[in-house]
């Protein structure tokens, strides 16, 4: 006989009471309500057990004993639900009463209240998760449930995208290819708004390399708590999963993150994962990593390993020779060539020094075993792959010398003579001729001294020292004999003098004894002349001074080294000779890799003098009408440097710009910027030989919307620098700037993102009157997204995110001397207000509004109030009577007016609305920057 109804309710009530204040009382009320479902009629079980669940499921704050109460009945919920262990199958279906809990909770899973939402997802979670590992579900069920958090994955309420994250990730099937929720989570992983549900995929994902791939690309989202979880993820698989290119860039961007949370997960989990799967070998790491393409990545990683591993258990893995302190030149590789190095540079920081000398013999011999490696690369054949590989091993040979206390004056002098002649040979590659030209401004403090001896180098390498034959001179017999007899003659003198000697000096006349010595001393130099035979040295020609590609690369590449070193600061009398002699003239090499580095010399050298700046600028810009992309870039780099060095007064290149110009003039106009479909390099028309010079720095400006990628971020990044620098000041510039920054074309040019966000963060704190100028930037960004054509790519920005951005930007007050009134916000208001009551404005209405609420207004005069309140109540009288939005946005403006302060709502940072999405959610971004 079954239960009452009501009895089955008390006791259910009871049970629902006592579990939520501790968990351990769990497994006992479990067993009790065990009983009464035996024991009572299924649907007043049912009834009872959903009305009492009812509870906790409307509670949507997180509370222990609301989180007590769901566990509790999650666990009882699958405890119905019994396994065979044997076959790891079910021994029925699923039972009717979590088939009835998993219908009520589909059946309500839309219900108005996000608060309901959100703990019917969490519930459902809670009874996937409570199911064990070897857990079975029925088709039926398990694709009700799956339709139904699918429809929550499109929640307007993140954390119910969320929690339904959570409950799908139990039906997930990695060895489908076309599994649906596996679709669905990358979808969200990728392009969902709210960081907190990119997160939440990236938790519970399963591993695949479909999946793999994805995560790969969430290691650049803007979201520091997203770029931490894919890198866990990633951690949890082998590095040989992985290609060496995906390796590589990971550990670059992770070690070098501007978060400290994501660095500390690459450090700590990713790399000692990745070592643990190469059994703790660290040279298997490093040929993981490919070391000789990607050494500065790879040595990021070693430094990283290091600080976490004993020293001694990292010297055993260096291949010594323990007698001379040296890894035998035959065994030579790049991995342990470039461990070598690193374990010796963490020692040095960590002032290891008995370590120091147990894997470094003494300078001298190091230079010996350099020099011994260079004589083996000079005397055998290699490929060209092979020889690649002994400059990287020779260059991280010098990488090492560079770690010794140059007080050994000995080892000094040798390493000197070391230097210059492997500048002279064959040996050296452009990355070791700057590493060891660098480094010679250590080993010769002396500019003068050590441009003098770098120069003669280069003339040695162009003009070696004239070559010299020996002609020995031809005698006859009789003079031969004749020769022979003299030298006779001569040694019985010597033997003569000797006992001279041998008498005074028994007599201790030494007076007497120094004289017959220097007679001796002559005697001697006498046979000398007679045994040896006279020799007449004739000199050849001199050899023609040489002009090879490979010579003018290598002389040039020393040229721009020596040059750059910081103690170099002006352009010495023996710089400006390689200038006139061999840079300048190199412009006109029928070699193009020769002219670009010529392109650089000379750039280098107007650097130093001011005067040669002035002259050769135009050559420069000049340099456009070329259709070389390579000539291009270092053309741009050496005109963005000297406008930095010297400022665009002293060139006489600052552009008139129209901030000035009345709006109404530059209305309907639109300004062009990049899109996906620009895949050529900018027409070179656009530069002529008759250019006027104050066009240059507008035409450079166009270079913004080049096709080519590497010279948009060259002159992005250049007019960044210019602004920061207060050597340019331009509304129309940062106008372009912040459009670039949020246009969906340049989504995928994660460089170009970067110098933008940082350029935006950095602006308003560092440059003076940065916030007017964004403030008069505001409304013809506005215009320009507004105007824009149908195709092009910025319609898919809301103006609304960029005017947000913009006044996020200049929240802070600046207050101008004498005018206590004036803001940027302030000044903004009123220029948004005037726009607001024109007619033919281009720009709607609604975005207007929402740009008021933003404001951060400080009026305290009166005149200003009155102002503002009578533009907002002409606004109000002209606004249709059903428009409440715009209503309620005008008189919330006006309570600002009034000085009644509602609580602020958190602003999004201006990092993190570059996306354009929809402002309802907690975070405004969908990928990285």
């Amino acid at each position: 006989m079954y239960a009452p109804k009501i009895k089955v309710v008390e006791v259910m009530r009871e049970i629902f009471t006592n579990v939520q204040y501790n968990k351990t009382c769990h497994y006992k009320y479990i067993k009790k309500l065990k009983k009464v479902y035996d024991n009572a009629k299924f649907e007043h079980f049912c009834d009872a057990f959903i009305n009492c669940l009812k509870v906790p499921l409307c509670v949507g704050d997180r509370h222990p004993h609301v989180e007590n109460v769901l566990e509790f009945a999650a666990k009882f919920s699958v405890s119905l639900y019994t396994f065979n262990d044997a076959e790891d199958e079910p021994d029925e279906d699923i039972c009717p009463f979590l088939t009835k809990i998993f219908e009520f909770l589909i059946e309500k899973n839309d219900v108005k209240d996000p608060a309901v939402r959100f703990r019917i997802c969490h519930f459902l979670n809670m009874i996937l998760n409570s199911m064990g590992e070897s857990a079975f579900i029925d088709d039926n069920i398990c694709d009700k449930i799956s339709n139904a958090m699918m429809d929550r994955l499109m929640d307007r309420s993140p954390k119910v995208r969320t929690q339904a994250v959570y409950a799908l990730h139990r039906l997930q099937d990695p060895l489908d290819d076309q599994c649906p929720v596996i679709t669905v989570f990358i979808f969200h992983m990728t392009k969902d708004p709210s960081a907190q549900v990119r997160r939440a995929v990236l938790n519970i994902i399963a591993k695949n390399q479909r999946t793999l791939q994805a995560v790969i690309k969430r290691t650049r989202d803007i979201n520091d708590s997203v770029r931490k979880a894919a890198y866990i993820f990633i951690s949890k698989i082998t590095v040989r999963s992985l290609t060496i290119k995906d390796r590589e860039s990971l550990l670059e961007d992770g070690l070098n993150d501007h978060s400290e949370v994501v660095r500390k997960v690459v450090r700590e989990k990713l790399l000692p994962s990745w070592l643990h799967h190469l059994q703790g070998d660290y040279m298997k790491l490093l040929r993981a990593l490919d070391a000789e393409t990607a050494s500065d990545t790879a040595k990021l990683a070693l430094f990283a390993l290091f600080k976490q591993t004993n020293k001694n258990e990292l010297f055993q893995q260096l291949p010594l020779d323990p007698e001379k302190k040296l890894i035998p030149i035959d065994k030579l590789t790049a991995e342990n060539v470039l461990y070598w190095r690193c374990y010796v540079e963490h020692l040095h920081k960590e002032s290891s020094v008995e370590l120091l000398e147990d894997c470094l013999p003494e300078l001298t011999k190091f230079c010996d075993y350099i020099r011994d490696y260079e004589t083996k690369m000079s005397a055998e054949e290699y490929s060209q792959i092979e020889m690649s590989l002994r400059k990287f091993i020779l260059g991280e040979l010098f990488e090492l010398a560079k770690t010794y206390d140059l007080s050994d004056e000995v080892g000094r002098l040798n390493l000197m003579q070391l230097i210059q002649d492997t500048l002279m040979s064959d040996n050296c590659s452009e990355k070791i001729i700057e590493s060891i030209v660098v480094h010679y401004e250590t080993i010769v403090p002396n500019v003068a001294n050590r441009l003098n001896a770098l120069a003669h180098v280069i003339s040695e390498i162009r003009i070696p020292t004239k070559q010299q034959t020996i002609v020995v001179e031809q005698l006859s017999d009789d003079e031969q004999h004749e020769r022979q007899m003299k030298c006779q003659r001569l040694k019985i003198k010597l033997i003569e003098k000797q006992n001279e000697i041998y008498d005074v000096v028994q007599k201790q006349d030494f007076a007497e004894a120094q004289r017959l010595k220097a007679e001796m001393n002559e005697i001697e130099n006498e046979i000398k002349n007679c045994v040896i035979k006279p020799t007449v040295v004739q000199e050849e020609e001199a050899i023609e001074e040489k002009n090879d590609p490979q010579t003018m690369i290598k002389c040039l590449s020393i040229m721009c080294a020596m040059a750059q070193v910081r103690s170099v600061t002006t352009l010495t009398a023996t710089l400006r000779s390689l200038f006139d002699n061999m840079a300048y003239p190199s412009l006109q090499h029928p070699d193009e890799s020769v002219k670009l580095l010529a392109l650089k010399a000379v750039g280098i050298c107007l650097l130093l003098d001011k005067e040669l700046a002035k002259e050769h600028l135009m050559f420069y810009f000049l340099q456009f009408v070329r259709d070389d992309r390579d000539t291009w870039i270092v053309s741009l780099k050496v005109m963005f440097d000297l406008f930095l060095r010297y400022g665009l007064d002293y060139f006489d290149v600052i552009p008139k710009d129209n901030d000035n110009t009345n709006d109404e003039s530059r209305k309907n106009k639109t300004t062009r910027l990049y899109n996906n479909t620009d895949d050529d390099i900018t027409d070179v028309s656009l530069v002529s030989v008759n250019s006027d010079q104050n066009n240059i720095v507008k035409i450079l400006i166009g270079l913004l919307e080049n096709g080519d990628q590497d010279i948009r971020t060259l002159a992005t990044l250049g007019f960044c620098k210019l602004l920061l620098h207060g050597k340019l000041s331009s509304t129309q510039l940062v106008s372009r700037l912040i459009i670039l920054l949020f246009n969906p074309a340049t989504e995928s040019d994660h460089e170009l993102r970067q110098y933008l966000v940082t350029f935006v963060n950095t602006f308003g704190s560092v440059v003076h009157n940065s916030h007017e100028t964004l403030g008069n930037a505001f409304l013809p960004t506005l215009r320009t997204l507004i105007n824009a054509p149908d195709d092009s790519p910025l319609q898919e920005i809301k103006p609304v995110n960029v005017a947000r951005f913009i006044l996020d930007l200049t929240s802070a007050e600046h207050h101008k001397p004498g005018r206590e009134d004036y803001t940027v916000h302030n000044n903004l208001a009123f220029a948004v207000l005037a726009e607001a009551l024109t007619p033919d404005s281009d720009i709607d209405r609604d975005t207007l509004f929402k740009s008021l609420k933003a404001m951060k207004i400080c009026c305290d005069g009166p005149q200003m109030k009155h102002d503002m309140m009578e533009a907002v109540t002409k606004i109000m009288a002209d606004l249709d009577e059903n428009d409440n939005s715009s209503r309620a946005a005008l008189q919330q403006f006006m309570a600002k007016i009034e000085g009644v302060h509602e609580e602020a709502q958190p602003q999004p940072q201006p990092t993190r609305e570059i996306s354009g999405e929809s402002d309802e959610d907690e975070d405004t971004t969908n990928d990285s920057s």
